[in-house]
């Protein structure tokens, strides 16, 4: 992966975590998946840089993950995500 791009995965993760702290903050009941996927359109970002962004934090794939079986999007095997 291009050295650059990576540089701004983490402008990448906050403007994300900070449009779910918005969304979340309207009383919505949302999956992060749905509001990372409005996020994607309403600011015309790739949906693989916010993946590989995502991928390459920890803590933030861990929550977004327990956020997934929450919401019985899917159920993990083990205790990581293999792919975004």
């Amino acid at each position: 992966m291009n050295k650059n791009i990576e540089d701004v995965f983490p402008f990448v993760i906050s403007g994300v975590m900070g449009y779910i702290e918005t969304v979340k903050n309207q009383g919505t009941s949302e999956s992060l998946v749905d509001i990372i996927l409005d996020y994607c359109l309403k600011k015309d970002v790739s949906i693989d840089l916010i993946g590989d962004a995502i991928n390459s934090d920890v803590y933030f794939k861990s929550f977004i993950q327990k956020d997934c079986e929450m919401h019985k999007i899917f159920k993990t095997k083990g205790n990581k995500l293999d792919e975004w």
